[in-house]
């Protein structure tokens, strides 16, 4: 694949930035230095296998308050009608985009890849 990490970091900045940009229509910002905390119970994270033709696994924590604003954003309800399944649906639709944008740029044109389904957990 010869692919260093520096070109696969800014590859996966890219496929964040344009996946939540385009489904959220917000705007993403890298903050390198002194990223806030959140606690884990504040977040939720889901997973996602790459079966083919790298064999892998990608993995996105985002905290719930985020993904209520981009729920609200994509599905238009409003924030009390953000339920924990909707924010599950949001994280993996997310972690799915995200990364076939990312294999997507990172194989040849027309290079078939085959993904796991999202699994969401603590």
């Amino acid at each position: 694949m010869g692919i260093n990490q520096k070109e696969l970091k800014s590859i996966l900045t890219q496929a964040v930035s344009e996946t939540i940009e385009n489904m959220a229509f917000m705007m993403v910002t890298n903050e390198a230095e002194n990223p806030e905390t959140i606690k884990s119970d504040e977040c939720l994270k889901t997973s996602l296998l790459i079966l083919e033709p790298y064999p892998g696994e990608l993995g996105l924590v985002m905290s719930k308050k985020l993904l209520s604003k981009i729920a609200v954003s994509v599905y238009s309800l409003g924030e009390e009608e953000i339920t924990e399944n909707i924010l599950i649906d949001v994280i993996s639709e997310l972690l799915n985009t995200i990364t076939g944008s990312l294999i997507r740029r990172i194989l040849p044109d027309n290079f078939e890849y085959e993904l796991g389904l999202p699994e969401s957990g603590d």
